[in-house]
């Protein structure tokens, strides 16, 4: 009888250890998503929105050799 109940112990401690698992993996993403939000919000509050425009203009440019479509090139 000892036995069976360590045995249904073990299993009720599988179950329950696998759903925390979960439940963190679920918090954690939370968390990302919330820190990711306010990253951007962030810059665009900022204004480093501008900066990230400017730095992609060039890159388009270069890449481009000047004649990037739609991008005014300096």
């Amino acid at each position: 009888m000892i036995a069976y109940a360590e045995m249904v112990r073990g299993y009720l401690v599988s179950l329950l250890s696998g759903h925390e698992r979960g439940q963190n993996m679920i918090e954690t993403s939370l968390i990302i998503g919330v820190i990711s939000v306010a990253l951007v919000t962030a810059f665009i509050v900022s204004g480093v929105q501008a900066g990230i425009t400017e730095l992609s203009r060039d890159v388009a440019c270069q890449i481009s050799g000047g004649n990037a479509p739609g991008v005014t090139c300096p």
